[in-house]
């Protein structure tokens, strides 16, 4: 994937946001970062303008924060939460 890709949540996801993370039904649970990372797409934002705000939160190394984004957006995508324009 790409830097430049842009990804958005599909709309018939069922999600369900609490304090530390985020469930999307049936089965798949977002940690802190991830819920992050989920909540920061719009369809407009691309992974690098999200590795950007990674970096800022978590006080991470943008290169770091760029691998750890793609890694949950090709997560999101092989589980069919995310559609992601190339």
């Amino acid at each position: 994937m790409k830097p430049t890709a842009v990804a958005r949540v599909r709309a018939d996801c069922e999600v369900k946001e609490f304090e530390r993370g985020i469930l999307i039904a049936p089965d798949i649970a977002l940690n802190d970062t991830a819920a992050f990372v989920f909540r920061a797409l719009d369809g407009k934002r691309s992974v690098i303008d999200v590795a950007n705000a990674v970096a800022g939160a978590y006080a991470v190394g943008r290169e770091e924060a760029v691998e750890d984004v793609i890694a949950i957006l090709e997560h999101l995508e092989e589980s069919g939460v995310v559609q992601v324009e190339r």
